[in-house]
């Protein structure tokens, strides 16, 4: 039994100071790497553009840019560890789609197992 989660979505909701702090704390990135990704995340605006007419421009508070290059390893990085809470599942990650699996004979097993994941994988995303 199987849950594909997809989370493209979630690349606006990434908290960019946790991000920040795993790429220091956990992944040991420093030097001028860190304020480069730092600046790369912090000086974001976005305006709409409807029939060439241009919105004002606002402020990014949170997430990552879509569609650049650096997005996807960064989004890699920010969900690490997730692994960790879907035991006794196992895991796959794939760009924006996150699985999680399980192999038993009882089926309302491994129907408790995924629920139980289901629920973890909600507090390690809040």
């Amino acid at each position: 039994m199987a849950a594909f989660l997809d989370v493209s979505k979630a690349f606006d909701r990434v908290w960019k100071y946790k991000l920040l702090s795993k790429c220091f704390g956990v992944f040991g990135i420093e030097g001028k790497a860190l304020p480069w990704i730092s600046n790369f995340l912090n000086h974001r605006n976005f305006c709409a553009n409807f029939h060439a007419n241009l919105s004002d421009y606002y402020k990014t508070c949170q997430g990552i840019p879509q569609g650049c290059v650096l997005s996807q390893p960064l989004f890699s990085l920010f969900i690490s560890g997730v692994e960790k809470y879907v035991n006794p599942s196992q895991t796959g990650l794939f760009a924006d789609v996150v699985v999680f699996w399980c192999n038993d004979a009882n089926i309302s097993k491994m129907e408790s197992q995924l629920n139980r994941s289901l629920v973890n994988i909600q507090e390690f995303a809040t």
